[in-house]
Formats: structure tokens, sequence, C-alpha cells
């Protein structure tokens, strides 16, 4: 077969499409498979329609190598984040944290709390896995600990929304940094664009969880339970301020823009040694806790249940689905499948709010078939630059919606890498979440509204002759 370089027709484009998302929906919903399998199914699909194009084998390889290329640091991270978790587990970090928040919390206002907490944790550290894998893990088990009847799925909602704040807000974030580098707009500029739709974004979603969070107040939850927690903790950890200690590491290098790889390579040693030296653990164990996680059973169930975690094992369905995904991305990002729909798309767009809600919905979709955020949001700076140059908006105008699009939907999607993430690492089904990640769900539709309004449109200046 004569291998063509042209790219798809709209027709075929939308066949393809559709047919993706039919087989996604299908496995999904229907069939109750996997997401792994309906993905690598996907994947498959996406290879017959390349070699129906014209393409040969080789030229998908290139694809998919280029796909996983780009983000090869990212995937790192995934395993990095399973040993973390393990690390810090192991050398009393993690207890450390819910054992002194137990204390300092109050449960009447757990969830707003939580919520200020993982945004603090999430803007400082810069990103929203590391905070779901550590700061997150602590408020989940500390909300389970207080035994007040709160939902699992509200408290990983108000966990996600917290992460993915300071995941867009955060001048050290991989999402800000790739957004302006995609769009090509100044980093600090983009911080500030967004700005006027997040903190707004903010309060309304701190005002919905304070308001959802007094029918579980007017008491102390179960302090029996809370006691007995604690006590757990303390019996089999070595519960002192050099638990913190990987953490505070971790923090310092975040603020000092160390990359993410040297410093949770950096954080996760810290703990093997503070284990070693602190916790008393053998040194066998405390290396073999980054790959196979905290494994020890401590014979208090309920601690067994938060604790016994993480590891770079505990990584490796996160890690296979977002090495499919991007691959499956790879593939329809050579096809050129999204490209050829959206020129289409955009032609017709002649008011500034219908191309910006056009942004973010491309955003969505793009997330939901690539199943990754890093191809859409690189995608989505290509495709739009010149139109919004066309109405002389602002290019942080254009790297902020397509945040507001790509990366607040990613963990709301089922089959992507980060909400398979989320998943694993709480225990919560994404679509039991997905209803409280208030964050997540109103900046997004705030900015929508906004752009109808006529509200937060930056422009450039034009010089009066």
């Amino acid at each position: 077969m004569q291998e063509t370089t042209n790219k798809v027709s709209f027709h075929f484009a939308v066949i393809t499409l559709l047919s993706i998302i039919g087989i996604l929906t299908t496995g999904i919903l229907w069939l109750k498979l996997d997401i792994v399998v309906v993905v690598f199914i996907t994947l498959i699909f996406s290879w017959c329609a390349a070699y129906l194009a014209g393409y040969k084998w080789k030229t998908l390889v290139e694809w998919m190598a280029t796909s996983t290329g780009k983000v090869a640091e990212g995937l790192i991270i995934f395993l990095l984040i399973g040993t973390l978790i393990g690390s810090w587990i192991t050398s009393g970090t993690v207890p450390a944290i819910i054992y002194y928040g137990l204390q300092i919390i109050n449960p009447d206002i757990i969830l707003p709390a939580g919520f200020v907490v993982c945004c603090l944790t999430s803007f400082i550290m810069g990103t929203s896995w590391g905070t779901v894998a550590t700061v997150g893990v602590a408020v989940f088990s500390m909300c389970v600990g207080m035994d007040m009847g709160i939902p699992e799925p509200l408290i990983a909602g108000m966990i996600v929304s917290g992460a993915w704040f300071g995941d867009k807000m955060s001048p050290i974030s991989d999402t800000a940094v790739i957004a302006t580098a995609a769009t090509g707009s100044d980093l600090y500029d983009h911080i500030k664009t967004m700005s006027y739709t997040t903190v707004p974004a903010f309060f309304i979603a701190l005002i919905m969880y304070g308001v959802i969070g007094l029918k579980y107040s007017g008491g102390v939850g179960n302090q029996e339970g809370i006691e007995q927690l604690m006590q757990g903790l303390d019996s089999v950890f070595h519960i002192s301020i050099w638990g913190l200690l990987p953490m505070i590491i971790l923090l310092i290098m975040s603020i000092k823009k160390v990359p993410a790889v040297l410093a949770l390579t950096i954080s996760s040693l810290v703990a093997v040694i503070v284990a070693i030296l602190i916790q008393k653990t053998p040194i066998n164990e405390a290396l073999m806790c980054l790959y196979a996680g905290y494994t020890t059973p401590t014979g208090n169930e309920i601690v067994d249940t938060l604790l016994m975690r993480g590891g770079i094992s505990s990584m490796m369905w996160s890690f296979t689905l977002g090495f499919l995904a991007l691959n499956l991305g790879g593939v329809l990002e050579g096809l050129g499948v999204l490209n050829v729909l959206i020129n289409r798309l955009i032609q017709p767009i002649k008011r500034d709010a219908t191309l910006i809600t056009t942004t973010i919905g491309t955003g969505i979709m793009s997330n939901a078939i690539m199943g990754d955020m890093y191809l859409p949001v690189i995608l989505s700076g290509s495709l739009y630059k010149e139109a919004y140059d066309q109405r002389n908006m602002k290019r942080s105008m254009l790297s902020r919606v397509i945040v507001e699009g790509v990366a607040l939907c990613n963990p709301l999607i089922p089959w992507t890498a980060a909400a398979a993430f989320v998943s694993n690492t709480l225990g919560v089904a994404t679509l039991d979440y997905l209803p409280y990640a208030f964050f997540n769900l109103v900046n997004p539709l705030l900015t929508i509204l906004l752009a109808y309004m006529g509200i937060f449109i930056f422009r450039n200046k034009v010089d009066n002759e």
C-alpha cells in the first residue's frame, strides 16, 4: 500500500471519533470491562483506522514513540509517586500528618479545612498527583478516622478540588509550564489571567464544602474511634517531628523549583533513611517499601486499612493505562483527526464567548479521546492561537481557557490516567467523586458564564496613533 502524507478527511475524522466514543462507552458503561482493556481495544481500532487511511505500521510506531517521548518524565513520575507513598508511610510521615491533624483540625470544619490544606499544598508543591498521594491520603484518613458519617466520595471530591487548584495556579506546575509553552504566553501573565476566574471558583467551592459540612457538624465525631486511631498509630510508629522531614524537604525543593523527578526521588530516599533511623525499620524492608509499599500488618484493622498501600507495584495499573492512552493519542494526533474537526468547527464562530466555550469543549473532548492531559494542551495551543490572535485576545487568555478545559476535567473522566490514579490512591470510583469535585466543575462553567457576559476577556493593548 502506498503511504499517504495527507491528513484524513472530515467524514473519516467524524466516523473515527464516533467509533472511539462508542467503544469507550460500550466497554465501560455497558460491558463493565476494565478501563485498561477498553483503551487497549480502542488503540487497536486506531491502528486499523490508520491502516485504512494509508499509513504503514512503521509510521504508527513513530507516532506512538513521539507521543510517549513527550511525556516520558510524566510516566517516570507515575512510578515515583508510588515510591513516595510507600516510603512516606514507612517513615511515619503520613501517620504523623494524620496524628497531628486529628489533634488540630476542628471536626465541624473538616471539609472546608481539608480543601484549603490541599489547595495550599498543591500550590506550593505544584503537583496535583503528589498532593493526592501525600496530604490527600492523610486528609482522607483523618476524615474517615473521625467517623462522622461523611461519605467517602465527598471527601475524595474535596481532595481532588484542592489538588487541582494548585495544579492550575502554581507557577511551578507542569500544567502551567506546558500551557504557556504551547500558546506562547508569559507564565506570570498566565497566572494573573487565571486568577480572575480561579479565585471566585475557589470561594464558591469553599462555601459549598462549608455548607455541606454543616450536615455532619454539631459534634466532635466518634471520639472513641479517633482515640483508637491515634493510639494505633502511636503504637506502631514513632510519631515525632522527624517524621515530617521528607515532606518538608519536598516542599523546599518544590519552592526552589527543583525538577519533579529529582525532588520526588530525594524525598523518597530521605523517607527511607528516616524509616531506618527513626522507625527502626530493617534496611531490606525500608528499601522494599519503594516497590511494594507499606505491607507490615499492625494488628489494628483501622490503621492497616488506611496505611497498607503505596509502592511502584501499586502504580502499575495506572501506569499501564497512561501508557496505552498516550499511544492512542499519538496515533490520533498523527492522523490529524482532531485537527480536521476543529478547523471545520472554528470557521463559523463569530463571538468571543463562543470561541472560549469551544476551546473548553475541545479540551474536554480531546481529553476523553486521548486519555491524557499533555497532548490536548499542546494540540489546543497550536489549533487556537491564530483564532485568538485574530480577535486580539491575549495569549494568556488562550492558555487560561485551555487549562480550565483540559486540566480541570482530567481527573473527572474515568479512563484518563489522572482519574485512574486518584481512584486507585483513594479507593473511590471516579464517577462517585465526580459530583463533589466542586472546584473542577464550577471553574469552567464560571468562565463560560463570564465570557457571555463580556467579563474578564483580556486583549492586547493597541497603541493609539
